[in-house]
């Protein structure tokens, strides 16, 4: 099985419309197929909850709504064993920041 890691910029696309939230919606298609799983650590989640709390400042969003639908999914993709939460460790930190550095990435869609 593939995995695909979302950063907190792509996985708020899922859940407030910006550019790149297309992609997004076929990579969640995906894992509800069955074709890959998605990885996010605990982080995302709560880096996504500060941007919803942003959006509901500058666009009136509706905060509560956003977050139930997000904590919803994740459960739901969970339980089908198509979404992974993983710890982020000392190790990863360093190995994550090494490419960024060699390869200039620092999310998944622009």
């Amino acid at each position: 099985m593939d995995y695909i890691y979302l950063d907190t910029s792509a996985f708020v696309k899922r859940y407030v419309e910006e550019p790149g939230s297309e992609l997004i919606d076929k990579i969640f298609d995906d894992a509800y197929k069955g074709e890959i799983a998605l990885a996010l650590s605990y982080w995302n989640i709560g880096e996504a909850a500060v941007v919803f709390d942003k959006y509901r400042k500058i666009l009136g969003l509706d905060f509560r709504k956003i977050l139930y639908t997000m904590l919803r999914e994740v459960k739901m993709l969970s339980k089908m064993q198509q979404l992974v939460i993983i710890n982020v460790s000392p190790l990863i930190i360093k190995n994550s920041t090494r490419y960024i550095f060699q390869y200039h990435i620092s999310y998944i869609c622009s």
